[in-house]
C-alpha cells in the first residue's frame, strides 16, 4: 500500500517539476512552483525545503516589483514559519530518558494522566517558537496589506491574532475589513470571536448574526452543526426522537427551530438577550476555522481532529509539544526509550493539551504539515471521554451562581388542540440568601414555557422571600398549544450573583380518544363524596412526589372519552395500578394497600418478586347527553411504613366496554429527610 502512495506522489511531484523546469530560473512562479512541488511530498524533510523555495521566491518578486507574487510568498513564507512553530511550540523534554507511549488497552487513568506527566515533563525556558510566531505573524500581516482582496491571507493572519490571544488586535483588523466590505462574512466572524474573548457579549451576539446571515444554509449546517456538542446518538434537542442523524436530515427551517430550541434549554443566563453557552459555541467554532483550515490539503478547520476537542472542551489550559511519535503501542504510558521505542520519523513532535479538569489529549503532529491527528489507539478512549462528558464550558465565567429547583409538569386535557398544564416547583431558599446583600429579602421569580419552534411564553412573574422554610412551594396553572417543548424556571436575586433554576421537558399531546392524563402525585386530603369531573375536584394536595417514611401516598388522574354501555348507561373499566421498586432493596416489608376517595379498601394486591400489583373494576354513570366523557378519580396508597427509597409507579386503565387501554407512570420518593 505504501509502494502505490509513493509512486502516485512521485508522480505527481515530478509533473510538477517538469513543469518548473521550464520556466526561467530567476522567476518567482518558477521558485512558487518548485516550492510546490516540495509540498507534494510525503516527508517532512522535504516539505520543510520548500520555505527556501518561498524565499527565492520572494526575492524574484521583490525583484520584479511584482505585487502579487510578494504577497503570495509573504503568505507561504508565513505559512513555512508557522509550520515549525507548531512542531517546536512550548517544547518539553521528557525526563530520565524516558518517552511517552500510548496502550491499546488504556489501563491508566486518563484524568490523572496530567499529574503522571507533569512528573516527567521538563519545559525549555524561556519557551520556544517565540521567534517563529512573530516571523509568521510579520509575514501574514504583509500578505493581507499587499492582497487585502484575500480572505485567505486574511484567514491567515486573524489565525496568528487568535493563537495569541491577542483579542485588541484581531478585533481592529476584524472592524477594518468588515467596513470596507459589507459580505465579508469571515471579518463579522472574526468580530464575533475577538469581541466574546474581551467578554462584550451582547455586540458579540450582534456580530455573529450579522456573520451567519452571510453563509449559505448548507455551509451554516455544516460548520455550527449541533452534533458538534453532543455525543452520536444524543437527543441534540432535549426531547425524545431527534438525534444526531435526525438532525442532519432536517430541513433548514427545522434546523434553525431545532438550533433554537436547544439553546433556549441551556441559557444561563434569560435575564440577558444572548446566551453565554451559544457565543462561546459561535467562538469556540470560529476559531477551528481560522486556526486548522488547511487549502493544500482540502480541510476545514471545525472538521479536524483538533477542533473536535476544542468545540467541546474550550481551549486547553496548556499546550506543550514533546519530540517523537506518540502512536506507538505500549503497555506504559512513559517508558525508557530504547530502539524498539524510538521515533520512526526524526521530525515527527506530540503535541499535548492539558485541561485543569485533569484530562489530557494526545495528539501526532506529521513532520511539515501543520496539521495535528488523534493517535489510532487513542481514539476508543476519546470515544468514552465525549460520551461520559459531551462538552464542558469550563473556560468561561458565567454571570451567577446557579443552584438547581425543582420542577414537575402534569398534563391535562385542554381544549381540542391544547394541554391544561399544571407546573409544580421547589425552589430553596438556602441557594438565594446572600451574606453580602443584608437587605434583599426578595427574589424575582419567572416562569417560561418554550415551545419546540421556539417560542417563548411567559406564565408568571413573582416574587418570593428569601426567609421562611428550606423551601418554597409554588404552582401554576395555564393553557398552552400542545406541542412539545420545556418549561423553565428562574429565581434570581436583585445585584446578587445567586439564582435557582429548574427546567423540565413536556411531552406534547395526550393521546386522542380513550387516554389518561399525567399522574397526579401528592398528599391526600378529607374524602370527598361525589364523583368529580376534574382534577381540581380531587382530594389531593399535589406535591413533586418527595415524601417522609409513613406518608400516605395520593395518586389522582383524568380519564378521557370512556365508551358508554348503552344497556347500562355506564362507563366500565379496570385500574391496575403496579409499583417497583427503582433502588437497591426490593419490597420487603411494604404493606401496601389502596384507598378508594371515600376511604374504602379497594381490589385485591398481589406481590411478587419484582413488584406489588392491585387492580379494581370501577363502573360510573355516564349522562347519555354526554358528548365527551371526562372522569377524575384518585387513590391513597398507605403502608410505606419505614421504608426509604425510589419507586415507579405505573398505572393502567382498560375500557371493559371498547377494550382500549392507556397507561401513565411516575416516581414517588421517600426519604428519611426531605432534600432541601
Amino acid at each position: 500500500m505504501h509502494d502505490v502512495i509513493t509512486i502516485r506522489t512521485l508522480s505527481k511531484a515530478d509533473t510538477a517539476l517538469r513543469m518548473a523546469t521550464k520556466l526561467a530560473g530567476d522567476r518567482a512562479d518558477y521558485w512558487a512552483t518548485l516550492a510546490r512541488f516540495n509540498l507534494s511530498s510525503g516527508a517532512g524533510s522535504v516539505r520543510y525545503a520548500a520555505s527556501q523555495n518561498w524565499d527565492r521566491a520572494s526575492r524574484a518578486a521583490e525583484l520584479a516589483a511584482d505585487t502579487s507574487q510578494i504577497a503570495l510568498a509573504a503568505a507561504e513564507r508565513g505559512l513555512a514559519a508557522w509550520r515549525r512553530y507548531l512542531s517546536i511550540r512550548n517544547r518539553a523534554l521528557m525526563s530520565e530518558g524516558r518517552t511517552l507511549r500510548l496502550q491499546t488497552n488504556m489501563r491508566w487513568e486518563r484524568r490523572r494522566a496530567r499529574d503522571y506527566l507533569e512528573s516527567y515533563l521538563r519545559r525549555i525556558a524561556p519557551p520556544t517558537g517565540i521567534g517563529e510566531y512573530e516571523t509568521s505573524l510579520l509575514r501574514f500581516q504583509t500578505a493581507e496589506r499587499l492582497a487585502p482582496a484575500s480572505l485567505r491571507n486574511a484567514r491567515l493572519l486573524y489565525m496568528a491574532l487568535a493563537d495569541a490571544g491577542r483579542w485588541p488586535e484581531l478585533l481592529a483588523t476584524a472592524n477594518r475589513r468588515a467596513a470596507a466590505s459589507a459580505f465579508d462574512g469571515q471579518a463579522r466572524f472574526a468580530r464575533g470571536l475577538a469581541l466574546v474573548r474581551l467578554g462584550q457579549l451582547a455586540s458579540a451576539r450582534a456580530a455573529f448574526d450579522s456573520a451567519l446571515a452571510t453563509l449559505e444554509e448548507s455551509e451554516r449546517a455544516r460548520v455550527f452543526s449541533l452534533a458538534r456538542l453532543v455525543s452520536p446518538g444524543a437527543d441534540i434537542a432535549a426531547r425524545g426522537g431527534l438525534d444526531s442523524a435526525a438532525w442532519a436530515a432536517l430541513t433548514p427551517t427545522e434546523r434553525r427551530t431545532v438550533d433554537a430550541f436547544f439553546w433556549a434549554a441551556r441559557d444561563p443566563d434569560a435575564e440577558t438577550a444572548y446566551n453565554e453557552l451559544e457565543l462561546e459555541f459561535l467562538a469556540r467554532v470560529t476559531f477551528a476555522e481560522f486556526a486548522w483550515t488547511d487549502d493544500e490539503l482540502g480541510l476545514n478547520g471545525a472538521d479536524t481532529d483538533r477542533a473536535e476537542i476544542f468545540v467541546r472542551y474550550g481551549p486547553p489550559d496548556e499546550i506543550l509539544t514533546i519530540p517523537g511519535a506518540a502512536s506507538v503501542i505500549s503497555n506504559e504510558l512513559v517508558v525508557p526509550v530504547t530502539e524498539a521505542t524510538s521515533s520512526r520519523d526524526d521530525f515527527a513532535s506530540t503535541l499535548l493539551w492539558l485541561y485543569r479538569s485533569g484530562t489530557v489529549f494526545i495528539f501526532d503532529l506529521p513532520p511539515g504539515y501543520g496539521t495535528a491527528r488523534m493517535p489510532n489507539v487513542d481514539l476508543g478512549y476519546i470515544r468514552d471521554v465525549e460520551r461520559a462528558s459531551p462538552v464542558r464550558w469550563d473556560n468561561i465565567t458565567l454571570p451567577t451562581e446557579v443552584d438547581s429547583s425543582h420542577l414537575r409538569v402534569v398534563r391535562f386535557r385542554g381544549s381540542t388542540d391544547s394541554l391544561d398544564l399544571l407546573i409544580l416547583a421547589e425552589v430553596p431558599r438556602s441557594a438565594l440568601r446572600d451574606s453580602s446583600l443584608t437587605n434583599a429579602l426578595t427574589a424575582r421569580l419567572h416562569v417560561r414555557i418554550v415551545d419546540d419552534r421556539a417560542n417563548v411564553t411567559r406564565i408568571a412573574t413573582d416574587t418570593l422571600s428569601v426567609n421562611g422554610p428550606p423551601v418554597a412551594v409554588r404552582s401554576w396553572m395555564t393553557r398552552q398549544s400542545s406541542r412539545p417543548g420545556i418549561v423553565q424556571l428562574e429565581a434570581r436575586v436583585p445585584e446578587s450573583r445567586l439564582v435557582s433554576r429548574g427546567l423540565v421537558v413536556t411531552e406534547g399531546p395526550l393521546s386522542i380518544g380513550f387516554s389518561l392524563s399525567d399522574l397526579l402525585i401528592g398528599a391526600p386530603r378529607e374524602a370527598i363524596t361525589r364523583q368529580p369531573s376534574r382534577w381540581q375536584e380531587l382530594a389531593i394536595t399535589p406535591t413533586l412526589g418527595t415524601y417522609l417514611p409513613g406518608s400516605s401516598v395520593a395518586l389522582g388522574w383524568e380519564l378521557y372519552e370512556a365508551a358508554r354501555d348503552s344497556v347500562s348507561g355506564t362507563a366500565k373499566y379496570r385500574v391496575a395500578l403496579t409499583l417497583e421498586r427503582t433502588d437497591r432493596g426490593g419490597l420487603s416489608g411494604l404493606a401496601i394497600r389502596a384507598l378508594s376517595s371515600v376511604g374504602d379498601a379497594l381490589g385485591i394486591t398481589q406481590a411478587s418478586r419484582d413488584g406489588i400489583t392491585l387492580s379494581y373494576d370501577r363502573t360510573i354513570p355516564v349522562d347519555a347527553g354526554a358528548t365527551v366523557v371526562t372522569l377524575a378519580e384518585s387513590i391513597t396508597l398507605d403502608g410505606f411504613g419505614g421504608s426509604t427509597g425510589t419507586f415507579r409507579v405505573r398505572l393502567e386503565v382498560t375500557d371493559l366496554v371498547s377494550g382500549r387501554r392507556s397507561a401513565r407512570s411516575g416516581l414517588i420518593r421517600i426519604f428519611r429527610t426531605l432534600p432541601r
